[in-house]
């Protein structure tokens, strides 16, 4: 089941495709961001980048994610799949 911390960054994410972590803010800890992030990636709704430490960096939502969003960003349609 699906936080909604984690839900919220989805659909963050669902509307810019992808984002630095400093694009989510610096509200939480970096733990915060890890266990997001980890979990989003687990899911198979997120890529996670990270930097030399191991730590997030870069979020891109996946194919699947699109889908479990409905398939569709703000601002323009995509066909997932396609």
């Amino acid at each position: 089941m699906m936080t909604r911390e984690e839900a919220g960054v989805l659909e963050f994410l669902g509307r810019k495709g992808t984002v630095t972590i400093a694009d989510l803010g610096t509200h939480y800890p970096l733990e915060w961001y890890c266990r997001v992030t980890a979990d989003l990636e687990w899911f198979g709704f997120v890529t996670v980048y990270h930097d030399a430490n191991g730590n997030p960096l870069v979020l891109q939502i996946t194919d699947k994610g699109l889908e479990y969003l409905g398939g569709r960003r703000l601002g323009r349609r995509c066909q997932v799949g396609n």
